[in-house]
Parts: C-alpha cells; sequence; structure tokens
C-alpha cells in the first residue's frame, strides 16, 4: 500500500486526490500550523497516523512513498537581496521541508508553489530556491508551470510544481496539455441563484460604489468582445483596482485566493459563493470544511492545491494514469443542505 506524508497539509487536497483516484494509502503524517486545520485533519475518513503542529519543531516523520508540501516561500524574495532572508519562519519551513526530504529520502515528493517564484525580482528569488533543491542528492528533479484548465476544470491557476524522483526511477512524463479534451464549463461547478442564497444569503448582497464602478468597466470589456454578461458564463474579480478589472474567458474563473469575497457571477447577479470556491478547487461539496465561517473557508480553500491536477500528475508520477476526474455536481439534496450552525468551526 502508498505510504503518503505531507506537509503544510491545508485541506489536505492529497487526500481527495487519492480517494478520487482509487489509490489506496496509509496516511503516514501530516502537519500544519492552522489548529482548525489540524482538527479537520483528525476528523477526515482516514486521519493521518501523526499529526504535527509545526515543521519546524523536533519531529520524527517516518519515511514514505509519496510526500507532497505546499511550502510558502515568500521570504525568499529577501533571501535573493540579503542574507537574513532565511531567518523569516516562512523561509524556514521550506528549508525544514528539504530537511525531510534529505533525512528520510521519500520515494517520491511534490511540491507546489505560486508561479511567479520564477520571475520575482527578476529571477533572483528562484536562483537561490532552486539549487537548494537540486543540491538535494539522489534525486532527480523537474518542474512545469501548470493550470486545471488546461485540463479542462474551470478555473486558471498557474502553479509551479516540482517532482523528485529516485535518480534510476522509470521515466516520467508530464501531463501535457490537449485540445482535445473537454472544454472548461462553469456550469459543472455553479450552483442555481437560488442555491446560492440558500447556503449563503450574503452572496445576493448590493454592490458596493467601488463593485460597481468595477463591474461597469468589465460590461464595456464584455460588450467590446462581443460577450453578454447576462447569459455567458464569468466569474470576475470586483474593486481591486481599475487596473485588474479584467473580464477573463468565458467558463473559466479567475485564480481562487485566500480572498474571494469579491468573486461575482454577473450571469446571475450575485458574488461567488464559498461553497462554491470548494468546487473550483475540486473538492466535494460536503468537504469537511463546509461546516467551516465562509471567511475561513474562503482563506484555507484558496490556498490549497487543485485537487483535480493534483491527482492527474500523482497518476503520472507513479504510473496510474487515468483520466482527469471531473467533479460532478452534487446531488440536489447534498447542495441544499446547509450546515447546521451549531457545528460550525469557530
Amino acid at each position: 500500500m502508498l505510504r503518503v506524508g505531507t506537509d503544510c497539509s491545508g485541506l489536505d487536497a492529497v487526500h481527495t486526490a487519492l480517494q478520487q483516484s482509487g489509490i489506496q494509502f496509509a496516511y503516514e503524517f501530516a502537519s500544519d500550523i492552522c489548529p482548525v486545520v489540524r482538527r479537520l485533519l483528525a476528523e477526515s475518513d482516514n486521519p493521518p497516523a501523526r499529526i504535527y503542529s509545526d515543521i519546524r519543531e523536533p519531529r520524527d516523520p517516518p519515511t514514505v512513498d509519496l510526500y507532497v508540501a505546499g511550502p510558502p516561500c515568500q521570504s525568499y524574495s529577501r533571501l535573493a537581496l540579503q542574507a537574513s532572508g532565511l531567518q523569516d519562519a516562512r523561509g524556514t519551513v521550506f528549508l525544514s521541508v528539504l530537511d525531510y526530504i534529505r533525512s528520510r529520502r521519500p520515494g517520491v515528493f511534490v511540491l507546489e508553489n505560486v508561479a511567479n517564484i520564477l520571475t520575482r525580482d527578476g529571477g533572483a528569488t528562484w536562483a537561490v530556491i532552486w539549487p537548494e533543491i537540486c543540491d538535494i542528492p539522489g534525486y532527480v528533479v523537474e518542474y512545469r508551470v501548470l493550470s486545471p484548465h488546461q485540463f479542462g476544470w474551470p478555473q486558471r491557476r498557474k502553479r509551479l510544481f516540482l517532482v523528485g524522483r529516485a535518480a534510476g526511477s522509470p521515466p516520467f512524463e508530464w501531463p501535457e496539455p490537449d485540445d482535445a479534451r473537454r472544454a472548461p464549463d462553469l456550469s459543472e461547478v455553479l450552483l442555481s441563484r437560488a442555491e446560492a442564497l440558500r447556503l449563503r444569503p450574503s452572496c445576493g448582497r448590493a454592490l458596493a460604489p467601488g463593485y460597481a464602478r468595477s463591474l461597469k468597466a468589465i460590461e464595456l470589456q464584455a460588450q467590446a468582445r462581443s460577450y453578454d454578461l447576462r447569459k455567458h458564463r464569468f466569474i470576475v474579480m470586483l474593486g481591486q483596482s481599475p487596473a485588474f478589472d479584467n473580464l477573463g474567458d468565458p467558463d473559466v474563473a479567475p485564480t481562487m485566493t485566500s480572498h474571494t469575497e469579491n468573486a461575482y457571477v454577473p450571469h446571475q447577479r450575485r458574488f461567488l459563493c464559498a461553497e462554491e470556491t470548494l468546487l473550483l478547487q475540486g473538492f466535494p461539496i460536503d468537504h469537511p470544511a463546509s461546516r467551516l465561517p465562509a471567511r475561513k473557508m474562503r482563506l484555507l480553500t484558496g490556498n490549497s492545491i487543485h485537487v483535480g491536477l493534483l491527482s492527474l500528475l500523482i497518476g503520472n508520477v507513479l504510473g496510474e494514469r487515468r483520466a482527469p476526474a471531473r467533479r460532478a455536481r452534487p446531488p440536489r439534496s447534498v447542495r441544499r443542505r446547509r450546515p447546521a450552525r451549531s457545528a460550525r468551526a469557530r
């Protein structure tokens, strides 16, 4: 059975990806600094045997066949400019991830981060990080930028994936975008207006003046491109600044971040509800995170790895290639069930 370990585990996209792929696994360990996340991990249907609160603290995790982590690398912007960058707490998380790989020698490791880490500070940040990874002996490491929309999921989310395999492992082929794949379709993840308002009444709130101006600018873009926002399916981000008012593409959502309360669905005249961010990230709508308050759910979901894309990548790494699973709309009885307020995490 596949032995799995994760760090910076978040909403546990690895767990969901493996389950959706039908891959049996023993969950050896996970870690996250957030106590809400640790509680969700402990209450899952396949909880990790060990749950650590902080990857930087002394611990003794076991060796696994598959190790996945999404360490924050913001501090490396400073590291490229001054040696003290490694003292940033987030930078030491990254070093702890590398320490685990060096000391425990997992069979395969997959690391994920934002794509612009490659170009930040004119490439100086990546010039520090990449040698650190390549210096791990005994591994062949490759990287590529992938986005779910390239493989049929309705979200544009460019992320850097690094895959390390033991030297001498069988050849690994990256998933390749294919024009023959089914096109993204937002109808697979969007609830009806009535369903969304039933789950989160605040989705129907009136537009603040700044949001109204932002939507007007986006409507002008739509007209110029011959789109009708009353009919075509779009999700747009409102109110960021005039420079960021962007129509995007039909049936492809912008990147879900930890702050998606300004994501708007023009053809339904409402804001995106938190449960839909789960679906856009490939999680089921009844994921345990659905018990959380909307703001916390958005924060954790926006920081997660996309489940479908991770499933596709892991399948290729393990030599168990499958057509990428598409998230079918959940049964109406599930979509309409609002978590009891007493059951919500605080």
